[in-house]
C-alpha cells in the first residue's frame, strides 16, 4: 500500500479518480483523467491502455500492457477489488 515504484501504487485503486494515486507524479495521460477506476473503465482500460486513454483525453499513457482475454481481466479487476 501507498509504494509507488514503475507504476503507481494499485492499492485502493477500485473506487479511485484515475491519476490521483497520492505521491505519484509521473502520470502521463492521466493527468486530465475525469473517471473513477469501476469494473466498466478498468475493463475496457486493460483491452489497450494507450488506445483509452489517447481516446478520453487526448494522450496516450505510459501503460503498454494489454489484456485481451475477458476472463484474464475479470480476474485482475477481481484482485484490484480485494486491494483496500
Amino acid at each position: 500500500a501507498g509504494k509507488n515504484k514503475v507504476g503507481p501504487s494499485l492499492y485502493a485503486v477500485y473506487g479511485r479518480k484515475a491519476g490521483t494515486a497520492q505521491g505519484y507524479q509521473l502520470y502521463r495521460g492521466l493527468k486530465t483523467a475525469d473517471w473513477t477506476w469501476d469494473e466498466k473503465t478498468l475493463d475496457a482500460y486493460l483491452v489497450d491502455p494507450p488506445a483509452y486513454t489517447k481516446s478520453k483525453t487526448g494522450q496516450t499513457g505510459s501503460m503498454v500492457f494489454m489484456l485481451k482475454d475477458k476472463q484474464e481481466r475479470e480476474d485482475v479487476i477481481a484482485y484490484l477489488k480485494t486491494l483496500k
